[in-house]
Formats: structure tokens, C-alpha cells, sequence
């Protein structure tokens, strides 16, 4: 596949096949430094009874779902990483002469090995992906709630396969309440769209194709196409495939969600209350002249001048230099303002 370059304002520099391959390995390095992260309390402690209830419950779902999928994520980060390492390395074998490669036939053994290669990783990327996308939903659908699973794929024969599986295997779990809908991409789709074609090398027996497209009335020809041809998702530019999301979006009600009605008794609940409350207190300080108590208060506190407060910053760094000048400035305003 040929690379693609991004409509972003940057500049290009040519670099040889190693250097990319060092590059790429760079990235995907574990990082090296360790950072710490201070949470300062917690969002859940600010809602009521029913809603903090609530949280807690997707937040439990959420983390059973993902030490559920978190071994085949790695599992698929590591074969993406392989098939990217096995591109480059089809590209380091494809490159010129003149630019420093080989310049290998495509009948070369070294170039059938890294081709075939790439075929297994892209079937194992397919295997690996359909069946965390199974397990996540057999996780989602342990509640009574309705879902809706939307499924994207490439337009090609592993693709369409993919929403079959799925589809299959929530039928044979008695899954009744969660749909399964297909949004593309199709070959036919993506050859009106005029996005590139990519070659793929035939194999000696048939690549399965969907059910859903064998009996199109012209499925066999598509049947045909797709065991030599592929169109992956990433041939739209990012404006192409948010475009493409929404039309497809669109297409099945507009995704928009209407909760269960005790979802909604509830949200209303909370809002009135939160409401008056504010209301209430509002109208309570201002009965109370809060702001003209303030105002005397402050009046009569008596600040030190900013020279005096440099001094005695200065004066703290000698004592303590791993102290902040801020933590100053907060002991002389809780000091003030206790007596006011």
C-alpha cells in the first residue's frame, strides 16, 4: 500500500528505510519516565444519593469490561505493532535503487515471505478484533437496557465477515435485546466513492464473504472482487470519514438515545432540586447582606505591603528552600482572616 500523506501544513523530509524503521521503533517504546498524578477528591462525592449510586454502578461495568478485553488488547497492540513492522519491511524490500533499496520483484522469496506474512497478521487482526468486540458485548448486555452495537470494518472479504460474526453469535446467546447494525464500508460504497484500491494477492481457496453480500443480485461479481481487491477505511481523509459517519448515523435514527423513564424521573428529580436550592440559598445571603458583611470585614483587615512580603518570602527560602512562595501568602491570609 502506498503512503499516504496528511493535508497538514508541515514540512517532509526523505529519510532511508532504516531510519524509519528506528523511528517507528522509537515510538512505540514503553516510556520512560515516571509521572504522578494527584487526584484532588472525587466527582461522585458532589452528586446526590441515586446518581452517585448510579456512577459508581457504570464505573464497576466499565471496569469489568475492560479487564475483560485488556489481555486481547494487548494482544491486538501486538500484532498491529508486527503488521506495521512487516509493512515497513515490504516497503524496505520494494524500494529503489536509486534510493538506496533492493528494488526486489514481486515473485522475489523474500517479498512472498513478508507478503504472506502480512496476510496471516491481517486475518489474526480480524480474528482478534471480532472477538473482543463479542466479548465487550456479551458484557454490555448483562443489564435489561437495550443496545445497539454499530459496526464499521474495511471493505473487504474479512470485513463483511465480521459483522456476520457478530451478528451470528448474538443470535446463537439469545441476546435479544442488543442490534447489531452494519454502516459499511462496502466495496460497492467505497468504488463510488472513488477511494483507492488496494491489490491484495489471491489465495488458493476462496476468502468467506458475508452472507449479506452473496445475495446481492450482483454479489457474485462482488464475491469475486474481494478476493483481489480491498478498500480500508483509512482511504478517506478524516473530513471523508466523519462525513461518511454521519450520513451512515443518519441513516439509523440519528443515534440520538431516549433513557429508560426512571432514568428520566430521576435527571428531572435531581435538576429541580439543584434548582431551588440555589434559589433558596441565593435569597438567604442576600436577606443576610452577606456582600456588605464581607465588604466590612475586609475594610478592616490590615495587609502587609508587598515589600514586606518579598522580605519574608526570601527569608523562608533560607530556611526551607523546597517551600513555595504561594505557601507564604496562604499562612498570612489564614492568619488575617481568622479574626475577622
Amino acid at each position: 500500500m502506498a503512503p499516504r500523506m496528511f493535508n497538514t501544513p508541515i514540512g517532509f523530509q526523505k529519510v532511508t528505510p532504516a531510519e524509519a524503521q528506528a523511528a517507528f521503533d522509537a515510538i512505540n517504546a514503553p516510556l520512560a519516565a515516571n509521572f504522578m498524578v494527584h487526584q484532588i477528591g472525587d466527582v461522585a462525592d458532589t452528586l446526590p444519593d441515586g446518581p452517585r449510586s448510579k456512577l459508581f454502578s457504570l464505573r464497576q461495568r466499565a471496569a469489568d469490561a475492560r479487564a475483560l478485553v485488556l489481555p486481547l488488547s494487548d494482544e491486538l497492540r501486538e500484532a498491529r505493532l508486527e503488521k506495521q513492522r512487516a509493512d515497513i519491511r515490504l516497503a524496505q524490500l520494494k524500494l529503489r535503487r536509486g534510493e538506496g533499496g533492493p528494488d526486489l520483484d514481486d515473485d522475489d522469496l523474500q517479498v512472498r515471505e513478508v507478503r504472506k506474512r502480512i496476510a496471516h497478521l491481517d486475518s489474526e487482526l480480524t480474528r482478534l478484533s471480532t472477538r473482543a468486540a463479542r466479548d465487550l458485548i456479551d458484557k454490555l448486555v448483562e443489564h435489561d437496557e437495550p443496545v445497539e452495537v454499530f459496526c464499521v470494518h474495511d471493505a473487504d472479504a474479512s470485513g463483511t465477515m465480521i459483522f456476520q460474526t457478530l451478528q451470528e453469535e448474538t443470535k446463537a446467546r439469545g441476546a435479544r435485546r442488543i442490534n447489531i447494525i452494519n454502516l459499511g464500508l462496502e466495496p460497492w460504497e467505497a468504488v463510488e466513492m472513488g477511494l483507492e484500491v488496494e491489490t491484495v494477492e489471491e489465495k488458493e481457496r476462496l476468502k468467506p464473504v458475508a452472507d449479506y453480500v452473496r445475495e446481492r443480485d450482483d454479489g457474485p461479481d462482488w464475491e469475486r472482487w474481494l478476493q483481489t481487491n480491498r478498500v480500508e477505511l483509512n482511504a478517506m481523509t478524516t473530513p471523508q470519514l466523519l462525513h461518511w459517519l454521519d450520513r451512515k448515523m443518519a441513516e439509523h435514527g440519528g443515534g440520538k438515545l431516549i433513557p429508560p423513564t426512571h432514568v428520566l424521573e430521576q435527571e428531572l428529580a435531581v435538576r429541580i432540586e439543584r434548582i431551588v436550592r440555589e434559589a433558596m440559598t441565593e435569597r438567604i445571603l442576600r436577606e443576610a447582606n452577606l456582600d456588605e458583611r464581607i465588604t466590612a470585614a475586609l475594610a478592616a483587615i490590615r495587609t502587609p505591603a508587598g515589600a514586606a512580603l518579598a522580605r519574608d518570602i526570601a527569608r523562608l527560602f533560607k530556611r526551607q528552600s523546597d517551600r513555595e512562595w504561594r505557601d507564604l501568602i496562604r499562612d498570612v491570609a489564614s492568619r488575617l482572616a481568622e479574626g475577622a
